[in-house]
């Protein structure tokens, strides 16, 4: 798709969603309120960085807590464009081995113009074009919520810094928000397991109720690539083991 169409699809997400056309936005609460299903747990930081899937009518979203905030909150809008964007969409697993795929390319290029539209870019740098001040670039990073690579890949492709620029202030951004006094928690991984779901609500209220097994509870489970490790002590699951024996 091409560039100047995927830029469209941006800015009327945000228009469908009441959004200001220059403001920052926040992703997890989009995952609310479109009712999408979203988990972050901890990967190998190398492995991918998101899975989204259609299951029946419900809509998900996984996320890898090992790569930095900012890396994971461009995942989640990464993940829209596929949601809700790619034609005969089911399932996708994005990660560095298929970044050259064209439906991963777009799905990139509809983030970073969703997460950071032109007209925000503009409105705090004006006409400005060659060196802009890294300190500037990174204040903008903490409003946005968005990682250092994507913000500088944006700014190269709205010719505000050239390529060269950009190579030579790529690193350091961690030393430069604490020069700052900023906080560089977006330049760090959260690590974190946390579920915003109800289909796993619904489906572990089932199983506390009886009306499920264990072995149908981790079946639903494994679909999302969560296990009931994930929700409970082993102590409980000992228990429930025992009470269910090897179903």
């Amino acid at each position: 798709m091409n560039r100047s169409s995927l830029k469209n699809k941006a800015t009327k997400f945000r228009k469908d969603l009441k959004l200001s056309p220059t403001a920052p936005v926040d992703v997890v609460d989009i995952c609310k309120l479109k009712k999408i299903n979203l988990i972050f747990k901890p990967y190998s930081r190398e492995s991918f960085s998101g899975i989204s899937m259609k299951i029946d009518e419900e809509l998900f979203i996984v996320v890898n807590s090992s790569k930095t905030l900012g890396h994971q909150n461009f995942t989640i809008a990464h993940e829209f464009y596929h949601l809700f964007y790619e034609k005969g969409f089911e399932k996708s697993i994005c990660k560095i081995s298929n970044i050259e795929e064209e439906n991963e390319r777009d799905a990139n290029y509809f983030a970073i113009n969703f997460l950071v539209p032109d007209n925000a870019v503009t409105k705090l740098f004006g006409d400005t074009k060659g060196d802009l001040k890294v300190s500037d670039i990174v204040r903008f990073e903490s409003i946005f919520k968005v990682s250092h690579k994507a913000m500088l890949i944006k700014l190269e492709n709205m010719g505000m810094i050239t390529s060269e620029y950009l190579k030579k202030i790529e690193s350091g951004v961690i030393k430069q928000a604490e020069e700052m006094e900023i906080d560089h928690s977006l330049y760090r991984p959260t690590e974190k397991l946390q579920i915003i779901s109800d289909y796993v609500m619904l489906a572990r209220k089932a199983y506390e109720a009886d009306k499920i097994s264990i072995g149908k509870f981790e079946e639903l489970l494994y679909k999302l690539d969560l296990a009931i490790e994930d929700l409970y002590s082993d102590e409980q699951i000992k228990r429930d083991m025992d009470k269910y024996g090897d179903v």
